[in-house]
């Protein structure tokens, strides 16, 4: 924490200052600018004030459970530029973080990485669906909204020169392994396929159409947790930042971080 504290002391006089005034010279960065910072970068300044409050909620949440890495926060910062964070906008963030300032939620007692993506391919993924690592907290819900969220649908065409197809699908709809074809054969995670060729969703489905293959994906993001865009719908619906994520996640203890 430390170290991170020392890169946005530096960082955020030469980066962020000239844009959002002196709010971070007044005091030394803590945790509540970092989140801040972040709020900025992942969430749409138009969404409804719970949905704001719940993101900030999740991330001041990861930052403590120490998901957040250095770099990762580097490269935030940098991302933070080419965003208009002036006027309204960084209005509306400001006041989703000091609204929940050092609220964190904690799991059986402990505080734990709670995920969440942009959009859903119409249904969060469930605790059986994560390898490798317990996810008690996750559950499956239904995100009908989410088909209305943009670049929910996007379709590309797989140039990789590979056979693809596709050998099993999690009860979600998000793909679970699939198999290559061409100099050599390999098996790869949905996951895996998703991250090495840039798709936005390993929710997919494969179209064959004169000689060439496209694939089609569905939502934005790995589905785990909460879904950005079935938040907003549930804030605009009157649901609390408080309703919003337990909507998402199980067995959630409300608490405040004394930092």
């Amino acid at each position: 924490m430390k170290r991170i504290r020392r890169l946005l002391s530096i960082s955020l006089l030469l980066m962020v200052i000239p844009l959002t005034g002196a709010f971070f010279a007044r005091k030394e960065p803590d945790i509540e600018d970092l989140v801040l910072l972040q709020l900025m970068v992942e969430a749409n300044p138009n969404f409804e004030p719970a949905a704001l409050r719940a993101q900030a909620i999740l991330i001041r949440t990861n930052i403590m459970a120490g998901k957040e890495s250095l770099e990762e926060t580097r490269h935030r910062l940098s991302d933070l530029m080419k965003h208009d964070i002036t006027g309204r906008n960084f209005a509306s963030y400001r006041k989703a973080v000091s609204q929940t300032a050092g609220v964190i939620v904690k799991v059986k007692g402990k505080c734990v990485a709670l995920p969440y993506h942009r959009s859903s391919c119409g249904t969060t993924r469930a605790a059986s669906e994560v390898k490798g690592k317990e996810a008690s907290f996750l559950k499956s819900v239904a995100c009908s909204d989410d088909i209305l969220a943009e670049g929910f649908l996007q379709m590309r065409e797989f140039q990789s020169g590979e056979n693809v197809t596709i050998v099993r699908r999690f009860p979600s709809g998000y793909v679970e392994t699939v198999k290559l074809r061409g100099k050599m054969t390999a098996t790869m995670t949905g996951e895996a396929f998703r991250k090495e060729y840039g798709l936005a969703s390993s929710c997919f489905y494969l179209k064959k159409r004169k000689g060439k293959v496209y694939i089609i994906t569905k939502g934005c993001g790995h589905g785990f947790g909460m879904s950005q865009s079935m938040a907003n719908t549930l804030a605009h619906e009157g649901r609390s930042e408080e309703e919003i994520l337990s909507y998402f996640f199980k067995n959630l203890e409300f608490c405040r971080n004394e930092h």
